[in-house]
């Protein structure tokens, strides 16, 4: 085997789940593809978190798993992040603004939020850098606000979720200017997407609502 190959399939595996057996989550980080009984599956696991999502549908003479969703980040740490990003997008105004949620691995995934380099925002756009990882600091919670404008994913949202293979939550915050707050979430990686925003707004248990209807997708 070419050197090369061997190091994509040691960094990339794929694997068959068990018909007659058990089959077994990744003990450790990293990510692979299964191929199940309908088709093909994509695992991430991270120190906070662990995702099983189809992202092909066939059939294989394999044995059935199931999609699932594990986060192992204190629920109290999160709701106070989003209520501290909250305020952050209502002192911004009609400005968007941004941080990232940044967890430590070496202290039971403590979470953090931090502000982030701007490269340039206003109204109706920013762009910043996205801190760098190191051992006591993963990013985890990508986190931008819409102003006035009601939160949703725009198509820049969307290329930039979907380019990056390390899994991440996006989290868009709108209606900055109304006493509940818009709020659009979701798990992200190259072929994941699911969407948590029901689950982060009952954990708020206030201050924040689903995105009104019309929300426009054209907006950066």
């Amino acid at each position: 085997m070419h050197p090369l190959d061997h190091a994509l399939f040691s960094a990339c595996p794929t694997v068959c789940a068990p018909r007659f057996g058990t089959f077994e989550p990744m003990p450790t980080e990293g990510h692979r593809y299964i191929n199940a009984e309908l088709g093909v599956y994509k695992e991430i696991r991270r120190s906070w978190g662990h995702v099983i999502q189809q992202v092909a549908a066939c059939s294989f003479p394999y044995g059935p798993i199931t999609e699932s969703l594990g986060i192992s980040i204190d629920p109290h740490g999160i709701a106070n992040m989003l209520t501290a990003f909250a305020a952050q997008a209502r002192q911004a105004g009609a400005h968007e603004t941004a941080a990232w949620g940044c967890v430590d691995p070496q202290a039971n995934n403590a979470l953090t939020l931090n502000p982030v380099v701007v490269i340039k925002a206003g109204i109706g756009h920013i762009r910043y850098e996205r801190p760098r990882a190191n051992p006591n600091q993963v990013p985890v919670f990508d986190c931008h606000s819409h102003g006035h404008l009601p939160a949703f994913f725009s198509r820049e949202d969307d290329a930039d979720d979907g380019s990056n293979d390390d899994l991440k939550v996006s989290i868009v915050l709108g209606n900055t200017h109304q006493s509940r707050l818009s709020l659009v979430a979701r798990i992200t990686a190259h072929q994941i997407n699911l969407d948590i925003s029901d689950w982060l707004i009952a954990l708020c248990h206030d201050g924040f609502c689903t995105p009104p209807l019309h929300a426009k997708r054209d907006h950066d």
